[in-house]
């Protein structure tokens, strides 16, 4: 009785495959029961949003019919923000020894303001740290080459459309 070898090399590769794919599928198994998985959690700082307010000495304060906030060249412009943080405080395990990330406040966070395709660095900050809910300020003035406009501040990810009044 001759035997077939290419009918045995056939039988082997199946066999193979098929021994492959429950060896891979019971790994698969293992490593779900086994490794744990973090899971997510609302307790990150949050997205970072602007707010902007203008002193003018001797002039009203600017319009609340406005639905941006609208900037003068005549004063000082505060501009704050919360929730400027690196990283993410998820602490439902998961972590190993190590434990999460730290939460630290950004640090050498740019101002900018842009106008048609114009961008001027207006200032740079440090964030408080997360018992201030990762504050930052800012102390600025608009730009002399800033035209009457709609206008962004921006900084990290936050941005805030403004309006530029002469």
């Amino acid at each position: 009785m001759a035997i077939d070898q290419e009918r045995v090399r056939t039988l082997r590769c199946r066999g193979r495959g098929r021994a492959l794919t429950v060896a891979g599928a019971l790994t698969c198994c293992c490593l779900l029961v086994v490794l744990p998985v973090p899971s997510a959690s609302a307790s990150c700082a949050g997205p970072q949003e602007l707010q902007v307010e203008q002193s003018r000495p001797g002039r009203a304060p600017s319009p609340t019919g406005s639905a941006s906030p609208v900037l003068t060249s005549d004063g000082d412009i505060e501009v704050s923000g919360r929730g400027f943080a690196d990283g993410c405080d998820d602490t439902t395990g998961g972590w190993g020894c190590d434990g999460p990330p730290p939460v630290v406040p950004m640090r050498g966070v740019d101002l900018v303001l842009e106008q048609d395709g114009t961008t001027w660095t207006l200032g740079t900050a440090d964030a408080a740290g997360g018992d201030e809910g990762y504050a930052i300020s800012w102390r600025v003035r608009v730009p002399a080459g800033a035209a009457p406009g709609p206008a962004v501040l921006r900084a990290a990810t936050a941005d805030e459309d403004v309006l530029v009044d002469g």
